[in-house]
């Protein structure tokens, strides 16, 4: 009895960690990324290896691998970013959910997100920013 009142307390003291870190997480801004990265420059994020394959004014486009077990700081956007699954398992933290090949994922305008991959095998997926709604 006492083990499951223990292990009650612990996944709820995980969870009110991960809301207080959803809480205090970055704004990543359209002029930031725009600014920050170059067509064909690639950039490790985490861990991860993401390669600028679109920029243009209201388009940016990646090729992002995620290695297992990593995953992005908890941040947002003043922009749409889709992310299209390629390969691989994609979890988003933020809503407790793993997508797969084939499968979308949008988040809205300033949605926090903590992108990962928690499986055995690369991720690959390609993120779409959109400046225009």
């Amino acid at each position: 009895m006492k083990k499951d009142k223990l292990t009650k307390a612990f996944l709820l003291l995980d969870e009110i960690s991960n809301i207080i870190k959803l809480s205090y997480c970055d704004l990543v801004s359209w002029r930031y990324a725009f600014d920050h990265w170059e067509l064909g420059q690639v950039q490790n994020i985490n861990g991860s290896s993401n390669l600028c394959l679109i920029h243009d004014d209201d388009h940016l486009q990646f090729s992002t691998i995620i290695p297992p077990g990593c995953s992005f700081d908890p941040h947002r956007h003043d922009f749409i970013e889709k992310v299209t699954v390629l390969s691989g398992e994609f979890y988003e933290a933020s809503r407790r959910k793993t997508y797969f090949s084939g499968d979308v994922v949008l988040y809205r305008k300033y949605e926090t997100h903590v992108p990962g991959n928690h499986s055995n095998e690369p991720c690959i997926i390609k993120v779409d920013f959109l400046k225009k709604s």
